[in-house]
């Protein structure tokens, strides 16, 4: 053993994606397979939660508009019922 007592040995082996890695490693054969699928969902579902995120604020954005033009287009009309009570 050469005094290294409970230390594991490394070696290194081939995975079937042509990785290298060394045996006895943390690392998990699937975890270093990450194929383009995988991305292009992942990009997907950014772009759903970008979409989702920017259809909400225009959503606000178009409400405060609409209330402003409501809150002018009354104070308008009380202004020619005052008129015309004169």
């Amino acid at each position: 053993m050469n005094g290294a007592k409970g230390k594991k040995r490394l070696t290194w082996s081939t995975l079937n994606n042509g990785r290298r890695t060394k045996e006895g490693s943390s690392e998990v054969e699937s975890a270093g397979s990450f194929i383009i699928g995988d991305m292009i969902a992942q990009l997907l579902f950014f772009v759903l939660l970008i979409g989702v995120i920017i259809g909400t604020v225009s959503i606000i954005i178009s409400v405060k508009r609409k209330k402003s033009q409501l809150d002018r287009v009354e104070a308008k009309v009380d202004r020619i019922l005052e008129r015309e009570k004169r």
